[in-house]
């Protein structure tokens, strides 16, 4: 298995709380996004920068022979 790392960095004002898994209803309009990297990435994590956020995310994939 090879591990893919991606970095994000959100732009813009950010609004609610920062970097924290927020459980959604069917009815909520946002909080899904940490929720769903979760599930699909095998590892993720927030870095706190002085100015901002880094949010990253780790992929496995099959190793290509």
């Amino acid at each position: 298995m090879c591990l893919h790392r991606i970095d994000l960095h959100p732009g813009g004002v950010q609004h609610g709380p920062a970097g924290r898994l927020q459980h959604a209803d069917e009815s909520s309009c946002s909080g899904r996004g940490l929720f769903l990297v979760g599930e699909l990435a095998a590892d993720f994590g927030i870095d706190h920068h002085v100015v901002g956020k880094t949010v990253w995310a780790a992929f496995e994939r099959p190793a290509t022979p």
